[in-house]
């Protein structure tokens, strides 16, 4: 799943091309920024984390 394909309040986890990396929990604010919250609470840009991971996708997350 690609960045047009995320919801707000969405969890998903987040793949650097190889490995998952992160989990996070997705906010877009109405400017269309969006932001990824990790569990421990540490909020990242989406824009951030593709400078960071090129080849980055997302996953849903789904619990066991």
């Amino acid at each position: 799943m690609t960045k047009a394909d995320l919801k707000n309040k969405q969890r998903v986890w987040v793949n650097n091309g190889a490995d998952r990396v992160m989990l996070g929990r997705v906010k877009i604010l109405p400017n269309g920024y969006t932001t990824l919250t990790d569990p421990k609470g540490f909020t990242f840009s989406l824009s951030e984390l593709e400078w960071k991971w090129p080849q980055i996708n997302f996953e849903i997350y789904e619990p066991i």
